[in-house]
């Protein structure tokens, strides 16, 4: 609990809205009530960090409201309040993507929970927002040091595919920056949300790269204490980066190739096949 922590109590019923808001005052929030869901939306502007919401209320219902808010500001929490009979609205709610519901007559220490709860898990996906476009622009090809002609015509050739769902082979001497490109088109382009997966293709003894990039189900091999996901499989919605490809086993080059025309992996000594969604960026000196 942190002052100026801004909560919100949208509720038509003004003994309920009043004393939902005496106790979050108490629980050390700032409060604004409501009387209707519409002032809500209104005022969202004034970023709360959590809203306790009623269900039933005349004009825009509970449910409404929520929706319109998930629309806008899908990470933040929503807390239903339910009234007696009202169960299968609120489970409804939840699936619409509301943080909790509590039934009335409401219990002070539930709500306490909840809020305190709901408030560091926004509090959390703010920080990890922030941090990724931090992340992002820490890795923005305008941050590449170099202004001359040619890597002028880099940063043409990085703009051209971020947003294009290529694989991408980059060449370069050591040191000239090629995991700095990688990680420029990730972090620039569509899949900036997902993992960013760096593998050093030369630093994997041969006998483990196929276990590495694809993964191993338990028993596999001795060893295999239990399944495992591999590098590929890992960066599912992302990017993998395979740096020094020139140094990978011909006979996982093969299977490299194979997952890239079938878009599936099968780990080792596994028989199921797996569905991964991933970008493929190659370097090599």
């Amino acid at each position: 609990m942190t002052a100026n922590t801004l909560i919100f109590v949208v509720d038509d019923e003004p003994t309920a809205r009043t004393l939902m808001s005496k106790w979050i005052e108490k629980f050390g929030y700032e409060v604004r009530a409501f009387s209707s869901g519409e002032q809500c939306l209104e005022a969202l502007d004034e970023a709360p960090s959590a809203i306790c919401l009623d269900i039933m209320m005349p004009g825009l219902d509970g449910i409404e409201v929520l929706k319109r808010i998930q629309s806008m500001e899908k990470e933040l929490p929503i807390i239903m309040v339910t009234a007696k009979g009202s169960l299968e609205l609120a489970v409804k709610s939840m699936k619409l993507g509301a943080y909790d519901y509590i039934r009335k007559p409401i219990d002070r220490s539930r709500l306490e929970t909840s809020l305190r709860k709901a408030v560091e898990k926004y509090s959390m996906a703010k920080k990890i927002t922030r941090l990724q476009k931090e992340l992002g622009q820490t890795y923005s090809f305008h941050n590449i040091v170099g202004r001359t002609a040619v890597m002028e015509k880099v940063f043409n050739q990085i703009e051209k595919v971020t947003d294009n769902n290529i694989n991408v082979f980059i060449q370069g001497e050591s040191g000239t920056g090629k995991e700095l490109v990688a990680r420029a088109i990730h972090y620039q382009g569509s899949r900036q949300d997902g993992p960013f997966e760096a593998v050093n293709c030369g630093a994997i003894p041969e006998n483990l790269q196929e276990s590495e990039f694809f993964g191993h189900e338990k028993g596999a091999f001795t060893g295999a204490i239990r399944s495992q996901a591999g590098k590929i499989e890992v960066a599912n919605g992302g990017t993998l980066f395979l740096d020094e490809v020139g140094d990978m086993s011909p006979s996982l080059q093969v299977k490299l190739l194979r997952f890239l025309e079938t878009r599936t992996i099968e780990r080792v000594g596994g028989r199921k096949r797996i569905s991964v969604d991933v970008r493929i960026i190659s370097a090599t000196n």
